[in-house]
């Protein structure tokens, strides 16, 4: 049973001010609710609109009752007040925000510098996930990692990173730099390509906001600078397809 007030927090959820009011977010859709449940983070409450046959689907029903989360249901009309899609599938995970580690653990660490559009973060994350990066650094002045076109794009790949958000990129870096990790900053203007240098063992890989690239502020001389090499006149990569190239290239080299 969801009350009348409880009803109004989950549509307030839908807007960043109330997520971080109440720090929680919402993931909808069958891929994403099973993705969820396969993981760490338990959700809070599962919602299905009236008329949903979980039957239909062996694998959730099956991760729902093995997790024993307390399972709701609404009516079509309350239901679609929740929902951020225009076709919802008719399921609504509702999660606390996710733990993260201030520390970083793996050997390819992605820094991100005001990645502003929520598709490509999003889909940074999953490409992040793809090459096995445990650890992603994420500047203020990002989109919400909450924001549900983030949460759509990664296609679950959120419930499986360690997101550190709104990092102090520029004492985040110099710390890692510090203990080990070779930092490589990518820039149109280096004049290294990322096929031509020796990969160290540890490593840091920054990609800058889409229109305006990297922050000079965190650039140091301890710093490489690094871009991909063009076959074209095109002014720029999408920076997504930028992240993919640079992990693609990092593990290539690494083997891991």
């Amino acid at each position: 049973m969801i009350t009348a007030r409880e009803l109004k927090v989950l549509i307030s959820l839908k807007k960043k001010k109330y997520r971080q009011f109440y720090r929680k977010f919402l993931v909808e859709g069958i891929h994403l609710s099973e993705e969820c449940l396969k993981s760490s983070h338990k959700p809070e409450r599962i919602i299905l609109r009236e008329g949903f046959k979980l039957s239909s689907y062996p694998t959730l029903f099956k991760l729902i009752k093995k997790t024993k989360v307390n399972v709701s249901i609404l009516s079509a009309d309350k239901f679609n007040k929740i929902s951020d899609t225009e076709n919802s599938q008719g399921i609504i995970c509702v999660l606390p925000f996710l733990e993260s580690k201030p520390e970083v653990t793996g050997d390819l660490v992605l820094g991100l510098d005001r990645i502003s559009d929520p598709g490509n973060l999003g889909t940074i994350f999953r490409s992040a996930y793809w090459f096995g990066v445990k650890d992603v650094l994420i500047s203020e002045g990002s989109a919400d990692i909450y924001n549900s076109k983030v949460i759509r794009a990664s296609q679950g790949a959120v419930f499986y990173l360690n997101l550190i958000a709104n990092a102090e990129l520029k004492s985040v870096l110099s710390e890692l730099f510090a203990s080990g990790y070779q930092v490589f900053i990518f820039e149109v203007s280096s004049p290294d390509y990322i096929h031509e240098i020796i990969k160290p063992e540890k490593s840091v890989i920054v990609f800058g906001n889409e229109a305006n690239g990297i922050n000079q502020d965190i650039v140091s001389p301890n710093f490489q600078t690094l871009k991909i090499r063009g076959f074209s006149d095109c002014e720029s990569l999408n920076v997504a397809m930028s992240v993919s190239i640079g992990l693609y290239e990092f593990r290539r080299v690494s083997g891991k």
